[in-house]
Formats: structure tokens, C-alpha cells, sequence
């Protein structure tokens, strides 16, 4: 089999959620041209930003987009808000959001904690801890409002690892047109920092194992790998 090597992004997400969301409408996924796309968003104006840059990229794009959606808002969050208690619940509000969307997409249980002492206003950024049985990540929020009903977040030092599964088969059966089963250690998630090198095994159809090496490029998802 060639030895082959592929650049990919494997962060969770970088999605925009609404308060109320379970699951982001707006999907996409691109590959080819020597390079991988994919997400999710609530924002339709923004997926289809992504799908035209990897698009000039040389990818070709499949998107899973409703023929309409409509904004949704959280009745849990008031009004008006002034008073400090108000302010920590909408932060409440936050993170149960954040959790809900980790819970999902990740298909494993995690808690939330942001800081407490944030003053919800549109553009304000900060970073939530994210804690699951196989470590701690930080999720980044940037809200999109001042009530805290809309926000964008992405995860940080996390890689999906059914989805690196996914596209290392991919990879190798577009190379080579061969089909391999890949497993990286039978986790979901997998907690890393910039530099850290990992291996997943590759099955090739006459049985023999083979070591695909992966290197993590940013604490976004970026990663490499070669076989």
C-alpha cells in the first residue's frame, strides 16, 4: 500500500449555536484537492461562506441544509438584564446550552463551568472549562447578543476520534482504492496539545495491521497523519 499522508482539521466544531439548540441545521462537509472541510452552524450565511472557500480550494462540498429554519430563543432567559443575579443566569443558561451541543456531537458526558462574572454583551469572548472522564478542554464562546440567546463557540485541545477514524479510511481509499479499517483506540474523544503524536491502527484487507501516525498541528483540530 503507498504511504500516504493527509492535512485535515478535526476540531469537534466551530459552530454557531442558539440558545434552544440540540442540533445545528446548516452542514457541510468538503474534501478532495489535498484538503478536508467540515461543520455545522445555525448561521446559513456562514456555511456557505465555508463551502465556497473549500470550493476554491479545489473540494467538492456536500451540504445538509434545511429549506427553511427560523431563529430560536430560550424563554428560560429574561428579558432585560441588569441585576447581577440575572447575569449569572443567563450564564447558566450558557452553559447548559454548551453542554447539550458537547453532549450530542460528542456522544459522551461532560460538565460545564464558565465564569460567573461575565456581563453578557454582543462580541464578548471568553472561554468555558469543558470536563469529561477522559480529561479537561476548553470550549471558546463569543456571544452573539447581549441576552446570551446566540453564540458562536468552538472546542480547543480536542480531537473527534470517529471522525479521524472516518477520514483516514477515506483518505486511503481515494489514494490507493483500498479498504482499510481504522481504530484509534476505541475512545470518542481524544484530549491533546499542539506537537502531541499519537498512533491508530490500520487493517488492510489481507489482515496486516499498519501504524498510521498522527501529529497534532493546533489546539483548533489541525492534525496530520501518514501510514
Amino acid at each position: 500500500m503507498k504511504v500516504s499522508s493527509f492535512v485535515g482539521v478535526l476540531a469537534l466544531f466551530t459552530a454557531s449555536c442558539l440558545s434552544g439548540c440540540g442540533a445545528l441545521p446548516y452542514k457541510y462537509n468538503c474534501s478532495g484537492g489535498g484538503g478536508f472541510s467540515n461543520g455545522s452552524t445555525g448561521d446559513r450565511e456562514r456555511a456557505e461562506a465555508e463551502v465556497r472557500k473549500a470550493e476554491a480550494k479545489g473540494m467538492t462540498c456536500q451540504t445538509d441544509f434545511p429549506a427553511d429554519s427560523t431563529t430560536q430563543t430560550s424563554t428560560a432567559t429574561p428579558a432585560t438584564p441588569v441585576a447581577s443575579a440575572k447575569t449569572s443566569s443567563k450564564i447558566q443558561v450558557v452553559e447548559k446550552e454548551v453542554k447539550d451541543y458537547l453532549v450530542q456531537n460528542l456522544g459522551v458526558d461532560v460538565a460545564i463551568s464558565c465564569p460567573q462574572d461575565i456581563v453578557p454583551a454582543k462580541g464578548k469572548e471568553f472561554d468555558c472549562n469543558a470536563t469529561a472522564a477522559e480529561g479537561k478542554f476548553a470550549v471558546a464562546v463569543k456571544l452573539q447578543d447581549a441576552e446570551g440567546n446566540k453564540f458562536d463557540l468552538n472546542t480547543k485541545g480536542l480531537l473527534k476520534l470517529p471522525l479521524l477514524e472516518e477520514l483516514i479510511q477515506k483518505n486511503v481509499k481515494e489514494q490507493n482504492n483500498v479498504d482499510v479499517k481504522v481504530n484509534c483506540g476505541g475512545a470518542k474523544i481524544k484530549i491533546t496539545k499542539v506537537g502531541d503524536v499519537f498512533t491508530c491502527k490500520v487493517k488492510i484487507p489481507d489482515g496486516t495491521v499498519k501504524d498510521a501516525t498522527i501529529t497534532v498541528k493546533d489546539e483548533a483540530g489541525g492534525v496530520s497523519w501518514k501510514i
